[in-house]
């Protein structure tokens, strides 16, 4: 790891709850029962996150998963978007 690099952590301690902030994007906790809340630090969205049911989390909120799949989808969409609107089409709906 670049030593100059101060914005990632790789190993965390071992008291809860963590806190990481990255990139000075966003926040992550996790707020324990395999449950975490990123908050969004321009605009304080905050998104929860719960292990799946099947994985001994609760299945109340998106999993890490889901958001993996969810980025990768939101994220080809507004590529999309932003060449609809280059090009003067629009993709809404």
């Amino acid at each position: 790891m670049d030593e100059g690099r101060k914005d990632f952590i790789c190993f965390l301690p071992l008291s809860l709850p963590h806190k990481i902030k990255i990139m000075a994007n966003f926040e992550l906790t996790y707020t324990g029962d395999l449950r975490c809340k990123a908050v969004h630090l321009k605009s304080g969205i905050e998104i929860i996150t719960d292990a799946p049911a099947d994985n001994l989390g609760k299945g109340e909120a998106f999993s890490p998963t889901d958001l993996t799949a969810t980025s990768l989808g939101v994220c080809m969409l507004t590529t999309v978007g932003i060449s609809g609107q280059k090009n003067k089409y629009s993709i809404e709906g």
